[in-house]
């Protein structure tokens, strides 16, 4: 039989003591005939004797050691300069995703032990019930709500060490290079919407100033046609004052002069000059304002 390596999600000691490894998980099953059990995480793997009652508990567990060492995940890889680990949050969760087959099963009733795959069911639950939106709304609850229950998805370190990605690996939740393009995309977007509202800002706010230069224009404006009326009211004033003023003074005059022509002066109001009528005639006439 091969020889059993480290746990492939946290890297602990595995064992193979299946007494141990019923303990700590608490499954409520009395014929398992195999289990590999990781001390640090509690990742495991179970087979029980009633599915395969042909093989003996050796041969059990060298089926098993032999799943075990396939599942060792591939060396982590670099993609467009950001280097990618899946977390060790998710623990058996990884390994849910490996193809099933005929001595291997993933249902509460093999794993009941397996409470990070309990905790994103809880998660999609609460998802279903709670919550509704676009794709995107809805991928941001769904990771919130993992996030709660200590479930993470990637951790990002720049500045790793390439490696090639083993052939050997079969654990279908490693990530992609798509993955990456993926989030590089979205790291994009989000820059391309930044620089957006940025010429937006600059837009608006030159319109605001162009606003208020037109506020000002225009008060100045009103400002100064106000100036204007109150010039002209106060001209007309004046004028008005003056033409009162005049007539007055020539009605006074023309008094004076039929005073004296009543003295047998032979002095009128015409010998005052030959416009004084017409200036007399002009006064009298109401001008527009």
């Amino acid at each position: 039989m091969a020889d059993l390596l480290p746990c492939p999600f946290c890297g602990g000691e595995a064992e193979q003591d299946f007494q141990q490894a019923y303990r700590s998980m608490q499954t409520g099953r009395i014929d398992h005939g195999a289990a590999v059990y990781c001390t640090g995480c509690n990742a495991n793997m179970i087979m029980c004797r009633g599915d395969h009652p042909d093989l003996s508990d050796e041969e059990r567990m060298a089926v098993m050691v032999e799943d075990w060492n396939r599942r060792t995940p591939a060396p982590l890889s670099i993609v467009e300069g950001i280097h990618l680990t899946l977390t060790r949050a998710l623990g058996m969760y990884g390994a849910a995703y490996d193809p099933p087959g005929p001595h291997r099963a993933y249902t509460y009733e093999h794993q009941p032990g397996n409470g990070v795959a309990w905790n994103i069911g809880c998660a999609v639950s609460a998802l279903k019930q709670h919550y509704s939106g676009d794709a995107i709304d809805v991928g941001l609850y769904l990771l919130k709500e993992m996030q709660a229950r200590g479930l993470g998805v990637f951790e990002v370190e720049p500045k790793a060490v390439e490696a090639e990605p083993s052939p050997q690996s079969n654990v279908r939740g490693t990530i992609t290079p798509q993955m990456i393009r993926d989030t590089a995309g979205w790291e994009q977007m989000e820059d391309e919407l930044r620089e957006t509202l940025r010429h937006a800002a600059n837009a608006l706010e030159s319109i605001e100033a162009e606003r208020a230069e037109q506020w000002r224009l225009r008060r100045e404006a009103e400002g100064s046609r106000d100036a204007a009326r109150a010039a002209a009211y106060t001209l007309r004033i004046e004028r008005d004052n003056t033409r009162s003023a005049l007539k007055l003074a020539i009605d006074h005059i023309e008094h004076m002069a039929a005073w004296f022509s009543g003295k047998g002066t032979g002095y009128s109001f015409e010998n005052l000059g030959e416009d004084m009528p017409g200036i007399k005639a002009a006064l009298a006439t109401t001008e527009a304002p």
